[in-house]
């Protein structure tokens, strides 16, 4: 049986819209999806960062490992889907497509137990098409400490993008279901953003860097950014070995 383990980075706000919405993700996993969950939490009063809350976990974390925001719903069946996939051998997965935000209504009536029926006018806005490494992602536990997040973003943004950038040159494409279900977004207030627009990420700079080192193939440049950035441990095996395939 494949070892499988789903983390979900969090940190405690106080936030009574926030803890609605872990709380209706925690028991998404284990009631819908039949996983063990672990809740990766940061230490309240230190800047946010994604990779540093997942660090806890990545000493010795299981073959198949599937990270969560603290506030997605996915489809069982194509995570089921991508856990067979990423088992079978391929890097990574990504068991959604589009980003459907729900309304505070919409969040609070299918916390609820009234299930959402795809009704666009329930959406905080039209869906989208997610940060490929954002949301949830199943990934190869060696996979992610070959090429792990970045832990140089604080607070909002940037992680989630570069990770995919640096994902996709280094080890390849996610695989995704043909099943094009969507990822749903529980609503909470939204963090006040170092950015908007064209601003995507607490570190624009060290963004657009991953997105050149991307858009060149150039996977030496981008092991350095990942290097640079690194809080999980080393691989057992040297980064620069066989997962380091580049994209086709």
């Amino acid at each position: 049986m494949t070892d499988v383990g789903v983390y979900v980075p969090w940190q405690e706000t106080h936030c009574p819209h926030r803890s609605l919405a872990v709380g209706a993700t925690l028991h998404h996993w284990v009631h819908e999806h039949h996983m063990e969950v672990r809740v990766c939490r940061l230490a309240t009063g230190r800047p946010w960062c994604k990779a540093e809350a997942l660090t806890q976990g990545m000493t010795e974390p299981p073959e198949v490992l599937i990270v969560a925001d603290a506030d997605c719903l996915v489809d069982p069946q194509a995570v089921t889907g991508c856990v067979r996939i990423v088992a079978g051998g391929a890097p990574w997965a990504i068991p959604h497509w589009s980003v459907c935000r729900l309304t505070r209504a919409a969040t609070e009536r299918l916390v609820g137990g009234e299930p959402w029926m795809g009704e666009h006018d329930h959406l905080e806005q039209a869906p989208y098409l997610g940060c490929a490494a954002g949301g949830v992602i199943v990934i190869r536990s060696d996979v992610a400490l070959s090429v792990p997040m970045d832990a140089t973003y604080k607070e909002w943004g940037g992680e989630d993008y570069s990770w995919g950038y640096a994902l996709d040159t280094l080890v390849g494409g996610p695989w995704r279901p043909t099943m094009k279900t969507p990822l749903v977004h529980l609503w909470h207030p939204r963090h006040a953003r170092a950015g908007h627009g064209t601003n995507l990420s607490s570190d624009e700079d060290r963004r657009v860097r991953y997105f050149q080192a991307w858009a060149a193939h150039d996977a030496t440049a981008m092991r350095e950014l990942v290097e640079g950035g690194r809080v999980w441990p080393q691989p057992p095996t040297s980064p620069s070995t066989a997962l380091e395939s580049g994209r086709s």
